[in-house]
């Protein structure tokens, strides 16, 4: 790839260095540099434990499990506020 190629990556793109096989999904582009991350299949629910879920899924979530109170020590609502006062605390 060239450099105007490089510029020219965006959200989506499929890279991967030449020297490896391993493909990376392009998330960022900064012009000089950009971001791209590696994904990985998922099995044994149970061996996982969830960090940070999209707000949308997150109270479905937090909801069936103890986790936010457990691991993290935060509520919903502190973790995800929805009003402007909750969001300036």
């Amino acid at each position: 790839m060239n450099r105007k190629e490089f510029e020219l990556l965006g959200p989506g793109d499929i890279v991967r260095h030449r020297s490896g096989s391993r493909g990376y999904i392009v998330t960022a582009n900064y012009g000089e540099r950009v971001t791209a991350v590696r994904t990985v299949d998922l099995t044994n629910p149970d061996e996982w434990d969830v960090v940070y879920c999209i707000k949308d899924r997150a109270r479905e979530l937090l909801e069936k499990t103890a986790f936010a109170s457990i691991n993290l020590g935060v509520s919903f609502s502190s973790a995800y506020p929805d009003t402007d006062e909750e969001k300036n605390r």
